[in-house]
C-alpha cells in the first residue's frame, strides 16, 4: 500500500487532515513552500539520568540524529520529589520562553506517528518542549502547564524507557516529514 493511500484512509478514518503538503519527490513543505528541513527546534526536558546503558546507548543514537536533522537539545533535571522535579522542569520550560509543551502522562492522548509528525510539522518552526517526568511522574503544575498531553500507549514505561521511546518518535516524525525510507507504511 502507497504511503498517500494508508494516509488518506486514516485521514477518513478520524476525520480530521493531518496530511503534510509535499514536493513532487515527497519532501515535506512548509505553508510558503519550500522544504521543511532542518527547521525543527526541540527540547526534551528529562529528570533523572539514564542508568541503564542500552537505553542510553538507544537515546544518544536518536539525539545524535536528531542534532543532524535540526536543533535538539536534552534537558536533565535532578531526581527528587514530584513537587520539587516540577518546580525545577516549570522554571527550564520558562526559560524557553513561547515553546508548545507536551507532557508525557498516562492520562494523556494517543497519537499515531503520522498524526504527530503532522502536527510538529504545523509548529512551523516554533519551538517544542517535550515534558518526561521522573520515576513517580509529573506535578499537576506541570500537566496544567503543557498545551497537549501525550501517552505513548496504553501502557505502562519506566521514565527511562519513555524517554528512549521518545527520542525515537520524534526522530519518526522528522523523516515522516524529510520522506526518508525510515518510516515504512
Amino acid at each position: 500500500m502507497r504511503a498517500e493511500c494508508a494516509l488518506a484512509v486514516f485521514e477518513r478514518r478520524i476525520k480530521k487532515p493531518y496530511c503534510v503538503p509535499r514536493d513532487k519527490r515527497g519532501l515535506a513543505l512548509t505553508r510558503w513552500g519550500r522544504r521543511n528541513w532542518g527547521m525543527f527546534r526541540y527540547t526534551l526536558i528529562a529528570v533523572g539520568k539514564m542508568k541503564q546503558r542500552a537505553l542510553a546507548e538507544v537515546c544518544a543514537e536518536y539525539e545524535k540524529r536528531l542534532k543532524r536533522q535540526g536543533n535538539f537539545e536534552v534537558v536533565e533535571l535532578k531526581d527528587g520529589t514530584v513537587e520539587s522535579e516540577g518546580e525545577r522542569i516549570l522554571e527550564a520550560i520558562e526559560k524557553r520562553g513561547d515553546a508548545k509543551v507536551y507532557a508525557l502522562a498516562e492520562e494523556g492522548k494517543g497519537m499515531p506517528s503520522v498524526a504527530l509528525s503532522a502536527e510538529l510539522a504545523i509548529l512551523q518552526g516554533r519551538p517544542a518542549v517535550f515534558v518526561v517526568g521522573g520515576a513517580y511522574g509529573l506535578a499537576d503544575a506541570v500537566k496544567g502547564r503543557a498545551e497537549v498531553l501525550l501517552s505513548l500507549s496504553a501502557m505502562t514505561f519506566t521514565h527511562e524507557m519513555a524517554r528512549s521511546l521518545l527520542c525515537e518518535q520524534l526522530y519518526r516524525a522528522d523523516a515522516i516529514q524529510r520522506g526518508s525510507g525510515y518510516h515504512h507504511v
